[in-house]
């Protein structure tokens, strides 16, 4: 299939983020193998609707109606707004970050992020895209996805999925979904370990997982029966605020 004028400016788009956040034309057809005129005339549509700005020395930036989507989404999404305040309980009981984190595509992303009273320092906060394979919030992700899903995500992954292989990632999708939640020390960040329980929601599409994020050595101190117990009662009341959402 043709890939499309607006696939192209997302492509685009996709480009400006840390830690190059300005591109100039000729950068753009360069890493994008598109012609320069192709690159100017999507860069001033981007331009006149805001989302990307003019910046000095013929770069752009990213421009403020990305900001005003940012409120949109953190106003509107039903999941962000039912999620906030059982996350926010459950980082101020368990003292630790939560952090609720979602599919789309080939892209898992933090959309939320709640801090606990010793804050993680976690790379992957929200709006931060994470590792496919790795870490306790994608594996659970990956465990709630069909089989023929999660096989395409990895044949499709390239690079990112060098380091496992199929009958790797299947059989440690395989124990997850039997012991029903991941925990991971150090797979992110060094010095930090994630305890999460995948999160669905098939009426609404969602595929996401809830967790918690603290210092390894806290973590793992800590009755991981009782913290499960915790991520359990937080799922139930987002599933609850969702579920009063959907009624409204």
């Amino acid at each position: 299939m043709a890939e499309t004028s607006l696939a192209r400016m997302i492509a685009i788009l996709d480009l400006f983020k840390s830690p190059r956040a300005a591109w100039t034309a000729d950068a753009i057809a360069s890493a994008m193998d598109y012609s320069v005129p192709t690159v100017y005339r999507y860069v001033r549509e981007l331009v006149a609707c805001g989302l990307l700005r003019r910046d000095v020395g013929g770069t752009f930036v990213l421009g403020p109606a990305a900001t005003e989507l940012d409120y949109h989404i953190r106003t509107g999404d039903p999941l962000i707004i039912g999620a906030a305040a059982p996350m926010a309980a459950l980082a101020a009981e368990t003292g630790m970050d939560a952090v609720l984190a979602t599919i789309c595509g080939a892209r898992i992303i933090t959309v939320h992020h709640e801090l606990g009273a010793e804050p993680a320092r976690m790379s992957f906060g929200r709006g931060r895209r994470m590792p496919m394979f790795r870490g306790a919030m994608s594996l659970c992700i990956l465990a709630a996805l069909p089989r023929a899903q999660l096989r395409k995500l990895h044949e499709e992954s390239g690079a990112e999925a060098a380091d496992i292989s199929w009958e790797a990632l299947l059989a440690q999708v395989k124990q997850l979904r039997r012991q029903g939640y991941a925990y991971t020390e150090g797979a992110l960040d060094p010095g930090l370990a994630g305890l999460a329980l995948p999160f669905t929601e098939p009426e609404r599409h969602i595929v996401a997982s809830l967790g918690l994020v603290s210092r390894q050595s806290t973590l793992a101190a800590r009755d991981r029966t009782q913290l499960l117990d915790a991520l359990q009662d937080c799922a139930r009341g987002i599933h609850a605020a969702l579920a009063e959402c959907l009624g409204a």
